[in-house]
């Protein structure tokens, strides 16, 4: 169970348009999909060869049948920068180690404005740190409320606040968009995800810990590429 997909399904239960950068094996936007509010999913994937992986896995496959969502074989980055005027609940990004060549284009400040402009007025931006504690010093330079969830950044300009009761409501909902069974059969399996869940703390900014580091916090930049160049793997 992707534990970091299912917490984001459950603090953004009214959501209605979601963006993904990324869609790799399938997974988080199969779990994306089991939202009974969203109206409309985008996938931006620049890897053609994805969408051939996913047609052979029954476990992911239907999302190719859901007319909820629409792929696009483009540039995340290049694609939000051109479509502007759309704003979305959910920005999802299946993002790539930090350390590796163009990290910086989904990690940057300068990437997060052209985010945080296509967020809806509460809407949320997750993403993957893989590990960099950089990344969430980055986010808190532009949003006004960021949390840690395992190596994932939650950033918002709304604060969200975690109830463990809504949450177990909320993972109740989910079901499966072409047959309409529900994700979780039962209270108590919903009770168990929720469980599950919430045995990874939720961090608010000021709590993480960052001594980790050994050295300041440093913002990410199109040019510095910080984790990219700077400092590598690990750091």
């Amino acid at each position: 169970m992707p534990l970091q997909a299912y917490l984001l399904t459950a603090i953004k239960p009214q959501a209605k348009t979601a963006l993904i950068i990324g869609l790799s094996t399938g997974s988080w936007a199969q779990v994306l999909s089991s939202m009974p509010s969203l109206e409309k999913i985008t996938i931006i994937e620049i890897n053609p060869a994805y969408v051939d992986f996913i047609r052979e896995h029954p476990e992911v496959s239907e999302l190719l049948e859901d007319d909820r969502v629409e792929i696009i074989f483009d540039d995340g980055r290049k694609y939000l920068k051109q479509h502007q005027e759309q704003t979305y609940d959910i920005i999802l990004m299946n993002t790539t180690w930090n350390w590796r060549a163009y990290a910086s284009n989904l990690l940057s400040a300068d990437f997060l404005k052209i985010i945080k402009q296509s967020l809806a007025l509460d809407g949320v931006v997750y993403y993957n740190t893989t590990q960099s504690l950089d990344a969430y010093y980055t986010a808190q330079s532009i949003f006004d409320y960021v949390y840690q969830y395992k190596f994932i950044v939650l950033a918002s300009d709304s604060e969200v606040v975690i109830d463990l009761a809504i949450i177990q409501q909320n993972l109740c909902k989910l079901e499966n968009y072409k047959s309409k069974n529900p994700i979780f059969k039962s209270e108590q399996e919903c009770h168990q995800a929720t469980q599950r869940i919430m045995d990874t703390p939720f961090i608010s900014y000021k709590d993480i810990d960052m001594s980790k580091l050994n050295r300041e916090s440093q913002l990410i930049t199109d040019n510095n590429m910080i984790t990219e160049y700077k400092y590598g793997k690990g750091m």
